[in-house]
């Protein structure tokens, strides 16, 4: 069963959402180092 174009998109919008989250609390962690 193929899927949608809009379904395709928003698959990849939830994708590049979520490795700009992981890129941003990277860089933040970056910044700002947390004691282990």
């Amino acid at each position: 069963m193929p899927y949608n174009a809009d379904v395709i998109d928003f698959i990849i919008w939830l994708g590049t959402a979520r490795d700009r989250a992981l890129e941003a609390l990277c860089l933040r962690f970056a910044k700002h180092p947390t004691p282990v």
